[in-house]
């Protein structure tokens, strides 16, 4: 069996499709194609395989479950009176406040 540069370079950069961020395969797969070892159609097929991972990874996941707290909010409390503000001007005069 002979060595394929091609396949070898296309096979590596398909097994790196999430494990690698898809802008630095993109650029890599790019240069393999200026350096003529990569044909467009290579990259056609490194670019589904990114997107098909980036749909899964895009789809909704489950709700919480019953036992995951839900994350607090703070929200004012109506018994809590607001903080004073000061004028623009810095006069702190009892008109201002």
């Amino acid at each position: 069996m002979n060595f394929s540069m091609r396949n070898f370079i296309k096979s590596g950069f398909l097994k790196a499709v999430g494990k690698m961020g898809d802008y630095w395969v993109i650029l890599n797969a790019a240069g393999w194609c200026d350096k003529g070892v990569l044909l467009e159609e290579d990259l056609m097929e490194i670019q589904s395989a990114i997107d098909a991972r980036n749909a899964t990874s895009a789809a909704p996941t489950e709700s919480p479950s019953e036992n995951e707290p839900e994350p607090l909010t703070e929200s004012p409390s109506e018994n809590e009176p607001e903080p004073p503000t000061e004028s623009l001007s810095g006069d702190a005069t009892p008109e201002n406040m």
